[in-house]
């Protein structure tokens, strides 16, 4: 098929490979599948699974860590970077939290049962 061609380069094989493909190979019927492979390709099942949202994607890459939080105050250190906890769990006393290392902009408060997220805590506003 190009043994009349000279000059060939990289570029015009990719290219000419390609369009063999897209044109004679994929529409011609396959002895094994007894079907063209585009074909077969349309009509098989889709087997995808839809990728999780961002949110869960980076809270899969969080390490777990337990804090006892300052009664005086109400917060935490991570990694010495000091977390405010919400009024509504002062009342506990050892907490479960996940937190990204090199990303200290937040943490997650979890109940470490069902290894949910119950908050998300950001560092100490130093500015009060």
């Amino acid at each position: 098929m190009l043994s009349k061609v000279d000059n060939l380069s990289l570029d015009f094989l990719n290219r000419a490979s390609l369009a063999w493909v897209e044109q004679e190979y994929n529409r011609a019927e396959n002895e094994e599948m007894k079907a063209a492979p585009i074909n077969e390709y349309i009509e098989v099942k889709d087997v995808t699974r839809p990728s999780p949202d961002e949110e869960k994607f980076k809270f899969s890459f969080t390490r777990p860590e337990t804090r006892k939080q300052r009664k005086t105050d109400g917060t935490i250190k991570l990694q010495g970077v000091r977390f405010e906890i919400p009024s509504r769990f002062r009342h506990i006393h050892k907490l479960h939290l996940r937190y990204q290392s090199w990303d200290l902009s937040k943490a997650y408060l979890i109940d470490s049962r069902r290894d949910e997220k119950l908050a998300t805590i950001y560092p100490q506003d130093k500015t009060k």
